[in-house]
């Protein structure tokens, strides 16, 4: 009797187990924008995990930062269904959570990401630097996010033509908040790459 208790107790256990880590999603982005390149990826159900990070740098002393969501607080459901191009996003924005030069990354519900910073805010809405990729839709996301984490990857003798190489194994990165964006940034001059692997 005490062997099948501890057998089914096993049981339940790799149950749990496996819907952890099923929860879990592996995403990867690069960029081969030629300065500053730059990745986002959409907002997972907890913490988000920067696993590896790949990179090619040309500035001297150059930064790898990452964006996410610094509170619980920084994340709004549009009021308002935006259209395709639209650039004032209507939000309860309480306080002006969200103000002048906030970056954001508008979400749509089919895992589109338009990353934009603000150009003004009241209490009802903002307006992003730029339009919308494509029309809103029930289930959108603006989510404010900023710079959470820094590395400096460049080296001291680094410069266009003298690129650092190198890859960082992680967790690289972890965002404070779950439910959050991430966005990785590379400083740089004019021949750098980018590669970034994240579990969500």
């Amino acid at each position: 009797m005490k062997r099948c208790k501890f057998i089914v107790m096993l049981l339940v256990l790799l149950i749990a187990c496996l819907c952890v880590f099923a929860e879990r999603e592996t995403k990867y982005a690069t960029s081969s924008t030629a300065s500053d390149p730059a990745v986002n990826f959409g907002a997972g159900t907890a913490l988000s995990t920067v696993e590896l990070v790949s990179f090619s740098c040309d500035s001297r002393l150059g930064t790898l930062s990452f964006y996410s969501r610094p509170a619980a607080l920084s994340k709004f459901a549009p009021t308002s269904t935006p259209t395709n191009n639209q650039s004032v996003i209507y939000i309860t924005n309480t306080g002006i959570v969200v103000t002048n030069s906030d970056t954001v990354i508008y979400q749509h519900v089919d895992g589109t990401l338009d990353y934009r910073t603000i150009s003004s805010a009241t209490s009802t809405n903002v307006t992003l630097s730029s339009g919308l990729s494509q029309a809103g839709s029930a289930g959108d996301y603006l989510y404010e996010i900023a710079v959470q984490g820094q590395i400096v990857v460049g080296g001291t003798t680094t410069g266009p033509g003298t690129n650092s190489v190198d890859t960082i194994t992680g967790p690289v990165f972890v965002t404070p908040v779950g439910n959050s964006p991430v966005r990785a940034v590379l400083s740089s001059e004019t021949n750098t790459a980018l590669s970034v692997t994240l579990d969500k």
